[in-house]
């Protein structure tokens, strides 16, 4: 399977769930959180959340130590605000409403 994010998108759920595990280090418990928030604040369309949870990730990830081969961490109800933060970046450039 090619690793580009217009592609990415489009697997099945475990696949991308097994992707994001693998790539960002985290686990199936934060990626469902990060899937449920977007879809809960007004994303409906996988496509864009799946956009969404790559762009999440992956700006979380440069912001630790990601060499280190730990999962990454949030602690407790740090998720959720950690999303509303970056979805509510003034220069994030994204919309949860379609």
């Amino acid at each position: 399977m090619a690793e580009t994010a217009g592609e990415l998108i489009h697997w099945p759920d475990y696949k991308f769930a097994e992707y994001c595990r693998n790539r960002f280090r985290v686990n199936r418990g934060v990626y469902n959180t990060i899937d449920v928030w977007l879809y809960e604040n007004g994303c409906r369309d996988i496509g864009e959340r799946r956009r969404l949870i790559l762009l999440f990730l992956s700006a979380c990830s440069d912001e630790t130590d990601a060499g280190d081969g730990k999962f990454l961490k949030f602690g407790k109800g740090g998720l959720s605000d950690r999303i509303r933060r970056y979805i509510g970046h003034p220069h994030a450039g994204r919309s949860l409403y379609h």
